[in-house]
């Protein structure tokens, strides 16, 4: 009699969710250099690259249709992002208070 083990493709093991936990993190920092003329958009320089990022208040992690001010979001401010797999686009980010 032989056994079979099935593999239901999950892997339960602390590797994988501190993997995922690294992906999810804002890994990216920086400065918001502009305000947009266009409501609600804004742009951030990252410290390491001094490349320049366009970000949406919808991006803002907790955002429930705060005004900037209220958000924190002026030039000079801090703020942690993290980029889409096309590392051009901000999917996530937060002004650091």
């Amino acid at each position: 009699m032989q056994t079979c083990v099935v593999h239901n493709g999950v892997d339960q093991n602390n590797f994988q969710g501190d993997l995922l936990n690294l992906c999810n993190s804002l890994n990216h920092e920086g400065t918001i250099s502009r305000i947009g003329m266009i409501p609600g958009i804004f742009y951030v320089t990252e410290n390491d690259s001094q490349k320049t990022y366009g970000v949406n208040l919808r991006e803002i992690e907790g955002y429930r249709g705060e005004t900037d001010k209220e958000l924190g979001i002026r030039i000079g401010a801090p703020i942690r992002f993290r980029t889409k797999e096309d590392q051009r686009t901000v999917e996530a980010a937060e002004v650091i208070r």
